[in-house]
């Protein structure tokens, strides 16, 4: 539960409809200090600083509080290895919808 706040609080910085404090700050610096923050001017420090401190916050979690040393997840690969064997070969049908759906990308590209 600690982690969902706290990465919750790392990303609401991001925008300024993340946080209500975020809207509370451009208020103030708009009221006292004729300074005006748009949205854009707002992501472009928001979202870097909200990338590293996710970033950051999670690299402490993993690797100081809660580390997993010994951890295999060997069932899971044994799973994915087994429903790809179950899947067989690409039929000509499914062929077919990739080299289109391929095109319709190339084509939207203008």
């Amino acid at each position: 539960m600690f982690g969902i706040a706290l990465f919750a609080n790392a990303g609401g910085i991001a925008k300024v409809i993340g946080s209500p404090s975020n809207s509370v700050l451009i208020g103030m610096l708009e009221n006292q200090y004729q300074i005006e923050i748009t949205f854009l001017k707002w992501m472009s420090f928001g979202l870097p600083f909200s990338i590293i401190m996710v970033g950051a916050i999670y690299g402490c979690w993993v690797k100081y509080m809660f580390p997993s040393i010994d951890a295999k997840f060997t069932a899971l690969f044994e799973l994915i290895s087994k429903e790809i064997r179950t899947l067989g070969t690409i039929s000509k049908k499914e062929k077919r919808v990739c080299l289109f759906l391929q095109l319709l990308d190339i084509l939207n590209q203008k």
